[in-house]
């Protein structure tokens, strides 16, 4: 009996410390207060607050833009996947709208691909602030990023599909997430 009791009570002090520790680490420091070199940062996009990371430095290349899967996924699909690319130029993670740590608002209507697609080029226009870029599409992503160069052709200097889907005329105008 003895022994189980020394047992428990170290049980019981592990846990103790486990408990402090993770209280510690999840609830004592905010998140607007870690440091964090590439941290996603939010910007607002066309009324929508999104999260974007950006690593890698402007070397004259066109920077990288990665949308990803969903819709509802986040760039986190992408984990550091592409940071390769940063050796010789910006890469670009970003939550669409109602994605991720972006901003979800209630209305179905804001979330055409029509909209995503308008609102991918505004990143590009006032955040990434660049003429060209390559985009890297994965799953609906890919289908973002053909419609994107279809309606903006001028500004995609390559682009990438990863498990591409097929777009048509017809799912712009039916395609309306629903939450």
């Amino acid at each position: 009996m003895f022994i189980f009791l020394q047992v428990l009570l170290a049980v019981l002090v592990i846990s103790a410390f486990y408990a402090a520790y993770v209280y510690h680490a999840y609830n004592c420091v905010r998140p607007d207060e870690r440091p964090c070199q590439d941290c996603p940062t939010p910007v607002t996009v066309n009324g929508h607050n999104l999260y974007y990371r950006e690593i890698g430095a402007d070397k004259g290349q066109p920077p990288v833009i990665l949308v990803h899967g969903g819709p509802g996924h986040s760039s986190l699909s992408f984990k550091n996947s592409f940071d390769f690319l940063a050796a010789d130029r910006r890469v670009i993670y970003y939550d669409q709208r109602g994605s991720g740590n972006s901003q979800v608002k209630p209305r179905p209507a804001d979330y055409t691909i029509e909209h995503l697609v308008d609102e991918l080029e505004a990143l590009r226009h006032d955040v990434v602030r660049t003429e060209k870029i390559i985009l890297v599409g994965h799953s609906f992503g890919s289908a973002l990023v053909q419609r994107y160069a279809l309606k903006y052709p001028q500004r995609v200097a390559k682009m990438v599909i990863v498990g591409g889907i097929r777009i048509n005329n017809g799912m712009t105008q039916r395609f309306i997430w629903k939450w």
